[in-house]
């Protein structure tokens, strides 16, 4: 009766490994969407419709502009006094240069000079 036993519990154990790592994976998911993984130091989205936070990440902490060429870049745009709200387009694929390389701003699409310069100076 013994070896029975054991025999059962071996067969079950046996049939059941293959769904372990799929239990396993779907825990992992899970854990995974509830703490998104981001690239930055801080990270906040607003809901603008209510203003209400969505997800938030060291959202206090204050982070100095990485570039002193952006900074300029926005100093010289605002003494230009350009139009804030024209749209511009975001075309880089004839730019050899920016081959290859990842933006957050998808291409061909058209973003408020405002926005613009807010990106810059936050990235």
């Amino acid at each position: 009766m013994q070896k029975f036993r054991v025999s059962l519990l071996s067969l079950a154990l046996a049939l059941s490994a293959p769904f372990a790592p799929m239990a396993q994976a779907k825990t992992a998911v899970t854990v995974a969407a509830a703490q998104p993984e981001i690239a930055s130091g801080s990270a906040m989205i607003v809901d603008l419709q209510t203003n209400k936070v969505i997800y938030s990440s060291h959202p206090d902490l204050v982070r100095p502009i990485a570039s002193i060429t952006k900074l300029m870049t926005a100093m010289v745009v605002l003494d230009a006094r350009l139009p804030l709200d024209e749209k511009l387009k975001v075309d880089i694929s004839q730019t050899p240069e920016m081959k290859g390389i990842y933006s957050r701003v998808r291409l061909n699409s058209e973003i408020s000079r405002k926005d613009m310069l807010l990106l810059a100076l936050m990235s």
